[in-house]
């Protein structure tokens, strides 16, 4: 198992999402909802806009 995948489960857990859906989000197949956005911005101690980044 490689360190990512672990590292994908670690923050899904504390997220409280499935790993899937983390990776779905860092390839760009998911749009998060507010709240989502929100819980992943905390897990990392950043802002929504440290996180996200909005594209037109």
């Amino acid at each position: 198992m490689s360190f990512e995948i672990i590292l994908t489960g670690i923050c899904s857990i504390f997220i409280g999402v499935s790993r899937q859906t983390i990776s779905s989000l860092e390839n760009g197949r998911y749009n998060p909802s507010i709240v989502l956005a929100f819980k992943i911005a905390k897990y990392f101690d950043l802002t929504i806009e440290e996180v996200f980044i909005y594209e037109e």
